[in-house]
């Protein structure tokens, strides 16, 4: 059973970040990756919704397909930012990837975990929904576009990529 629901989550999850991986090269990063934390929010409770077999496979489907909408451009800006610098720090911003991708799976199960002690999971899974649905507005607001096209300004964002991967980097 267990098998079988991941595979419900893989097999979109994969097929779904080349269909986004086209789209990332016609239309800005940002608008897509926004697009998918939106619907990660609003598919999050799917899963719980119905404790049956087709509705935890179809609900995971769905939710690794929103997943994979914000994580597969995700890479591609990042390397645009640090084209935008001038620099050459492409193992950095893996690191950070790779570290920041870590840490929310560490901390969200954790928190979810806490909510679903004192409450129940429907409602963890809800308070996954609200988070995705707050800071969506904020994310939009601070990666749209500005002047000049679809990359980031590098004096706007210079220093916080310099900070964020010197904590990667240890220097």
């Amino acid at each position: 059973l267990t098998s079988l629901s991941m595979l419900g989550f893989v097999l979109p999850s994969t097929l779904n970040s080349f269909l986004v991986t086209w789209l990332s090269t016609r239309y800005p990063r940002y608008r897509i990756m926004t697009v998918g934390l939106l619907l990660h929010g609003l598919l999050a409770p799917l899963p719980v919704i119905r404790p049956v077999l087709w509705m935890l496979v179809g609900g995971s489907a769905l939710f690794a397909i929103s997943a994979s909408t914000m994580m597969s451009p995700a890479t591609p800006q990042l390397i645009a930012i640090v084209d935008g610098l001038g620099g050459a720090s492409y193992a950095r911003i893996y690191a950070l990837i790779n570290m920041t991708y870590s840490l929310g799976m560490v901390i969200g199960p954790a928190i979810v975990g806490a909510i679903k002690a004192k409450t129940s999971y429907p409602v963890g899974m809800l308070f996954i929904t609200a988070c995705c649905l707050l800071y969506c507005p904020l994310f939009f607001l601070l990666m749209r576009r500005r002047e000049g096209g679809d990359r980031l300004e590098a004096k706007q964002i210079g220093m916080n990529v310099e900070a964020l991967t010197s904590v990667v980097s240890l220097n």
